[in-house]
């Protein structure tokens, strides 16, 4: 603000005959370089006693600055810090009427990016559900990022640990892996709510070899829950098959990748290249599709019947998380078999979730009602937080789960895979890291769908957007 307008101002309010207590000398006062506080406080007086009577002279003067009214305000409301005055009077300047707003906003908006990241990085489950006393079921804990979960759940202290899978021998190895890594980071003398203080060494992470598509096996882990934990909190559910080949190829009448591994094995081979689909080609077909269903879609449908119900009942928090693919969001070629598994694996999962929200809201009601007529009402069902983690190329075993042959043949190809050298291994995701991210994720409340990497996260609006450039790209991956 210049100090004519100030003069003006001023000159306005003496026409009306209102005497003002401000006393302004005919010129501005000289400006020396290191002027003294009283004279540094004079500008900032004269603008405050401005804004007292700021409606006398908007009326007598509607023409004033709205400018100088403004800084008027927040000379008088806000100030400016003393260095600042300082600071701007070592170069022989004015502190703009601008800056102490700025300011103002900067000092507002500086905490957002340590909320933002403290957020991201929060654990709030954690203060429901304390590590040591969580109740955790892996479901395909052998293996790959199955393993890596156990070990991850060991070494935070969690004592109630239920490993399933199918192989026997490499569950063991694993089981015996989170009892060391879980009795090194137990702290026995620090508190008597420590994992496991008053039966120091007695505490093992259980086991159980299972097959999951089998009913009476599934019923098997429900029991051993009930019996060992009594309840259960979190459930993750990684098991699976894959499927590495075209379809006709399965058949042995691929034109494009000539041979099926599992039609080669016996007389069917032969050196001729039939054009279509034999009786013995629909079969191998047939059995392939059942048996990559019978796993990716049936098992997990008969896995979430039998524990659903224990986390609906016995756990204040609980959480259902899957170990799902971006396969089950974008078609690609050789994966249609994989690929509509996952899918349906993932649609059922979704449903469910919508399932089990009608179970929450539904006992709550019947509670509310129960307690009005004073009658017993139905036993309280927790909301389940449901998970699904979509990653696409992990660095596993699991290609040797194929359905449709061996997976290192070159019927198999796979252009993300670390085996097609430097260019694959650039997207290839490692088990700990996805292992970490889907805890972080659980004790984070998440819900829906995780895509991993991050540039699959819109795959589903670029598929609604450019189909044709996802198509192009599925074709480069797989090579067909």
């Amino acid at each position: 603000m210049r100090w004519d307008d100030l003069s003006s101002i001023l000159s306005i309010d003496l026409a009306l005959n209102s005497p003002s207590p401000l006393a302004l000398p005919s010129e501005p006062p000289p400006r020396v370089s290191q002027p003294s506080s009283e004279s540094r406080q004079q500008p900032r007086v004269i603008l405050a006693r401005l804004a007292s009577r700021l409606s006398i002279m908007s009326v007598a003067h509607p023409t004033a600055s709205a400018a100088a009214t403004e800084a008027a305000f927040f000379a008088a409301n806000l100030g400016t810090p003393e260095w600042i005055t300082s600071l701007f009077a070592l170069f022989g300047l004015d502190v703009p009427v601008w800056f102490t707003p700025l300011l103002t906003f900067i000092a507002f908006l500086a905490p957002i990016p340590i909320l933002i990241l403290f957020r991201s990085r929060s654990r709030p489950r954690q203060t429901h559900i304390p590590p040591y006393r969580e109740r955790v079921v892996i479901l395909g804990a052998s293996s790959g990022v199955g393993k890596e979960l156990a070990l991850r759940y060991a070494e935070r202290g969690c004592r109630q640990l239920l490993l399933v899978a199918r192989r026997a021998d490499e569950l063991e190895r694993v089981r015996a892996e989170c009892d060391v890594i879980r009795l090194k980071g137990e702290e026995w003398e620090m508190s008597d709510e420590a994992p496991g203080y008053k039966e120091r060494g007695s505490l093992k992470t259980l086991s159980l070899a299972a097959d999951c598509s089998k009913a009476e096996q599934v019923d098997k882990i429900k029991q051993t829950v009930l019996d060992a934990f009594g309840g259960l909190d979190t459930v993750h559910l990684l098991f699976g098959l894959s499927a590495l080949r075209p379809v006709l190829g399965i058949a042995d009448i691929d034109p494009i990748r000539k041979g099926s591994p599992s039609l080669q094995n016996g007389s069917l081979a032969s050196s001729q290249e039939p054009e279509y689909a034999s009786l013995a080609g629909l079969e191998a077909v047939r059995l392939a599709a059942n048996r990559i269903n019978e796993v990716n879609v049936t098992a997990t449908a008969l896995c979430a019947t039998a524990l659903l119900p224990i986390l609906q009942l016995t756990s204040s928090a609980p959480s259902f998380v899957l170990l799902s693919s971006v396969a089950a969001l974008v078609p690609a070629p050789t994966r249609a078999l994989y690929g509509s598994s996952k899918a349906a694996q993932l649609l059922f999962f979704q449903s469910l979730a919508l399932e089990a929200q009608s179970h929450a809201q539904s006992t709550r009601r019947l509670r509310n009602e129960a307690a009005s007529n004073q009658t017993m009402g139905s036993k309280k069902r927790a909301a389940v937080s449901f998970l699904a983690i979509l990653p696409g190329t992990i660095k596993t075993d699991f290609r040797s789960s194929a359905v449709d042959g061996d997976p290192t043949s070159a019927g198999a190809f796979d252009a993300s895979h670390p085996s097609q050298g430097e260019k694959g291994a650039k997207d290839v995701l490692l088990p700990k890291e996805v292992a970490d991210l889907t805890i972080l994720k659980t004790d984070q409340y998440a819900t829906g769908e995780v895509a991993l990497p991050s540039k699959y996260k819109h795959s589903r609006l670029a598929r609604a957007l450019v189909p044709g450039l996802l198509g192009r790209l599925a074709h480069k991956k797989y090579g067909y």
